[in-house]
């Protein structure tokens, strides 16, 4: 049992890690769009 747990865990954070990393990269240009107008209305 606990061999695969070793080999699952460094996997599930390799594939978490490029999870974030295509989420962040998704959600960047919408994060810039969306808090571009807002600070315009504020100025």
């Amino acid at each position: 049992m606990d061999p695969p747990s070793i080999l699952i865990t460094p996997s599930l954070i390799i594939f978490t890690a490029v999870d974030i990393i295509v989420y962040t990269q998704t959600l960047h240009p919408i994060i810039i769009e969306r808090s571009t107008p807002p600070s315009i209305v504020t100025t």
